[in-house]
C-alpha cells in the first residue's frame, strides 16, 4: 500500500512539474511557512514570492506533513524543501540556499512546571521530551544521546504544542518563534512558554533542493536570494515576521 501511494503521488507531482519550473514542498510551520485563507504566508513564502517575481521562475507550492514533504522532495528532481534546518546529518542530502534565519534549537518547558529543572543537556536526558517526528529537533536529540523511549513524537508542530500544554511530556524541542506562533494559533498561553536550554547554536534555516535539480534553475534561485541578501531586502522581510 505504501509503495502504491508513493507511485500515485509521484505521478501527480510529475504532472505539476510539467507546468512549472520548481515545486516547493513545505509544511504548516509558522512564522516561516503557513497557509491562511488558502494563501501561502510566512517568512520563507515571502522570500519565494520575491524570488519568483525577480526571476520569472514558476514555483508551485505543496503543503504536507513534514515527513511526506521530505519524501516528495526526494522523489522529484526539480523541487525544494522548506523550512529546513541545516543539520550535519542532512548536509550531503541537499543543495542549500540560505540561511534566512539562525534557527537555534532550544529545549522549552512550561513556566508552571517547577518540577522540571535542567541546566545541562545531560540533566535534561532524565526528562520526557516532545518533538515533531523527523524534525531537526528530533534528530538532534538522538545525536546527543537522548534515548528513544524518552521521546514523544508528533505529526506536526501544533500537535506537539498541544501535548506540551497538556503535560504529556516535560520539554519540547525546537525553535522559540515557532513555539510562540503555534501557541498563539491554538489560543494557548504564550507567556507560559519558557526556553531554558539551547540545544544547538544557529545551524540556520534554508531552502533545501533535491541534489538532482536542474543546475540552471538552482542558480537562478540562488543568485536571486543573494541579491535579496546583499540589498538588505532579506533583513527587512525577516524583521517583518520575526520581530
Amino acid at each position: 500500500m505504501r509503495y502504491q501511494f508513493l507511485v500515485l503521488m509521484c505521478a501527480a507531482w510529475l504532472d505539476v512539474a510539467q507546468a512549472t519550473d520548481l515545486v516547493g514542498f513545505t509544511e504548516e510551520f509558522a512564522p516561516f511557512n503557513y497557509t491562511e485563507n488558502g494563501q501561502h504566508k510566512g517568512l520563507a513564502n515571502e522570500i519565494i514570492d520575491r524570488i519568483s517575481s525577480k526571476t520569472g521562475l514558476k514555483i508551485e507550492r505543496k503543503v504536507y506533513p513534514w515527513l511526506r514533504a521530505v519524501e516528495a522532495n526526494q522523489a522529484l528532481d526539480n523541487s525544494l524543501l522548506y523550512t529546513t534546518v541545516r543539520t550535519p546529518e542532512r548536509e550531503s542530502k541537499f543543495l542549500w540556499v540560505g540561511p534566512f534565519d539562525e534557527c537555534e534549537i532550544w529545549l522549552i518547558k512550561l513556566k508552571s512546571r517547577k518540577d522540571v529543572v535542567a541546566s545541562t543537556v545531560e540533566q535534561a536526558k532524565q526528562y520526557r521530551v516532545g518533538a515533531p517526528r523527523g524534525s531537526a529537533g528530533n534528530g538532534l536529540l538522538l545525536s546527543k544521546g537522548f534515548k528513544e523511549d524518552k521521546l514523544d513524537l508528533s505529526l506536526d508542530e501544533d500537535r506537539n504544542t498541544r501535548k506540551l500544554f497538556a503535560g504529556r511530556f516535560d520539554y519540547s524541542v525546537g525553535m522559540i518563534v515557532s513555539h510562540y506562533a503555534s501557541a498563539r494559533k491554538l489560543k494557548l498561553p504564550v507567556d507560559d512558554l519558557e526556553p531554558t536550554l539551547r540545544l544547538e547554536k544557529g545551524l540556520g534555516c534554508y531552502f533545501a533542493f533535491n541534489p538532482k535539480v536542474d543546475p540552471k534553475l538552482f542558480q537562478r534561485f540562488s543568485e536571486a536570494f543573494s541579491v535579496l541578501e546583499k540589498s538588505g531586502e532579506l533583513e527587512k522581510i525577516r524583521s517583518s515576521f520575526l520581530n
